[in-house]
C-alpha cells in the first residue's frame, strides 16, 4: 500500500490544506475537518493532536503572524504608530496568502483579530495611559489601517509599504 502522507510540520500541512480548500472556492462553513485531513494527507489523530477545531487553525496561524509583527516591530522600527504600521504591512506582505485565506474564510474573526492585535500593542497602551481620551482617536486609526491593509493585500500589494505609511501618517483625524 502506497504511503500518501506528506512530509513537514503537521500544523503547516493542516494550515496549507485548509487554505487550499478555501481558495478552491469551497465555503469555509462547508469545509469539514475530514476534508482538511484528506487534503493534508494526515490521519485524524494527527489533526486532533494539533488542533481542536477548524477555527483554531486560523487563530494559531494568525497568532504566529502577530508574533512576527511584534518581533519585527521590536527589532526593526521606531516605536511609533508609523513604525507599527510599517511592521504590520511588511510582515503581512510576507504572509499574504495566509492572511487573504483568513480574510476569505471568516471576516469577523479576521477583523476582530487584527483590531485586537493593534489594541494590544505597546503603542496603544502608551497612548491610552498618556490621555484616556486618545482611545477613540487611536481606534479610528486602527480601523483605517485594517481597511487599508485588507484592500492592499487584495490588490496584490500594489503600492510600496513606505507610500502606505506616508499616506496613513498624512491623514489627520480632527479631534475637538
Amino acid at each position: 500500500m502506497a504511503n500518501n502522507k506528506k512530509e513537514g510540520p503537521i500544523n503547516l500541512l493542516i494550515t496549507d490544506a485548509l487554505c487550499r480548500l478555501i481558495n478552491s472556492n469551497k465555503k469555509y462553513n462547508d469545509i469539514t475537518i475530514e476534508d482538511i485531513i484528506k487534503e493534508a494527507h494526515i490521519c485524524r489523530k494527527s489533526f486532533y493532536r494539533t488542533f481542536k477545531t477548524k477555527d483554531e487553525i486560523l487563530e494559531v496561524k494568525f497568532k504566529d503572524i502577530c508574533s512576527k509583527i511584534d518581533t519585527y516591530f521590536a527589532t526593526n522600527c521606531s516605536h511609533t504608530f508609523s513604525g507599527l504600521v510599517y511592521s504590520i504591512f511588511t510582515v503581512a506582505k510576507d504572509n499574504k496568502d495566509y492572511i487573504l485565506c483568513f480574510y476569505k474564510a471568516n471576516q469577523t474573526l479576521y477583523f476582530g483579530n487584527i483590531v485586537q492585535t493593534l489594541i494590544n500593542s505597546k503603542i496603544f497602551k502608551e497612548e491610552k495611559q498618556n490621555d484616556p481620551t486618545n482611545y477613540y482617536f487611536y481606534i479610528s486609526k486602527v480601523w483605517m489601517v485594517v481597511g487599508i491593509l485588507s484592500s492592499w493585500l487584495n490588490r496584490d500589494c500594489d503600492v510600496a509599504i513606505e507610500d502606505i505609511v506616508r499616506m496613513i501618517k498624512s491623514y489627520q483625524i480632527v479631534r475637538q
